[in-house]
Parts: C-alpha cells; sequence; structure tokens
C-alpha cells in the first residue's frame, strides 16, 4: 500500500510540474542561462557578459544545491506523513507547508538569477534570445546545440594548432 501512495503522491507531482512548465507566463519573457550560452555568438554576447553569466550561476550553484536538498528532504517527510497507515492531517499539512516554503525559496532565487541575467542584456539581444528560446524544441535544439558545440571544437583546435 505505500508502494502505491508513492507511486501517486510521484504521478501527481509530475503532473503539476508538467502542467507549470506548459503555462509558464515568464517563460517568454525571461531566457534560460543555457540558451544564451549556448547561442553566445548568434546573440553577440561579449565575452564580459558570458563571464558575468557564469559567475552569476556559479555564485548561485551552492544555494541552488542547498535548496535541492532541502527541498528532497521535506518531499520525503511529505511523503512519510502520507505513506501512514493513518494519516495525521495536521502533520502532514505541517510537512506540506514545509514543502511548499523551500519551493518558494527556490523559485524566488531563480527568479533573481533571471533577472539579473536579463539585465546584463541589450534589448536587442533579449529579443534575439526570446526568439531562440520559443523555437529550441526537442531534436531541433539537440541538433544546433551540438552543431555549436562542434564548431566551438573546431575553432579551439584550429586555434590551438595555430600556436
Amino acid at each position: 500500500m505505500n508502494s502505491m501512495y508513492r507511486w501517486m503522491f510521484a504521478l501527481l507531482l509530475a503532473a503539476q510540474t508538467s502542467l507549470a512548465q506548459g503555462q509558464d507566463p515568464l517563460r517568454a519573457l525571461l531566457v534560460s542561462p543555457d540558451i544564451l550560452i549556448q547561442h553566445r555568438e548568434e546573440l553577440g554576447l561579449s565575452d564580459e557578459q558570458v563571464d558575468g553569466i557564469r559567475t552569476l550561476i556559479e555564485q548561485v550553484g551552492p544555494d541552488a544545491h542547498e535548496n535541492q536538498q532541502r527541498l528532497e528532504a521535506a518531499m520525503g517527510d511529505f511523503a512519510k506523513q502520507l505513506a501512514a497507515e493513518s494519516i495525521d492531517e495536521e502533520a502532514a499539512l505541517r510537512a506540506l507547508e514545509k514543502v511548499l516554503e523551500v519551493e518558494k525559496e527556490q523559485k524566488r532565487l531563480h527568479l533573481r538569477t533571471m533577472i539579473q541575467i536579463r539585465n546584463q542584456l541589450t534589448a536587442e539581444q533579449r529579443q534575439t534570445a526570446q526568439r531562440i528560446q520559443q523555437q529550441a524544441t526537442g531534436a531541433e535544439h539537440m541538433e544546433h546545440r551540438l552543431k555549436e558545440k562542434l564548431a566551438r571544437i573546431q575553432k579551439k583546435v584550429e586555434s590551438l594548432a595555430q600556436q
């Protein structure tokens, strides 16, 4: 029976996450740092902008990792509450509140980071990045990423060969 509750909870969480991602109005306004770095040449990002984005991501990394660990622990506690033979409603709701609190902190950190990255871009770069992000789907996105990586590797090999 515990396994069934866990399975149902996982499905519910996955459905909620998928729904949230599909209806994210901020996705059109804020661009993933991965997209920016992968398309830096097309966007015309300067070395300073790329370094600034990477530095910001590195600075946020430890906090994001800590939040992820806290979220996993809170989710584990919540799942334990739901898996009990007889669920203590108040304890389950407290566990849910903890999950929601950590998720809120995680989303604030993510949004703050995305805003700081967006503010490093020019208006033209933002427009181009939004267009790229809208086009970046499935296999097309993967193929484009691989081609760009290959081009960067070839460029680096050529520069090393010239030395």
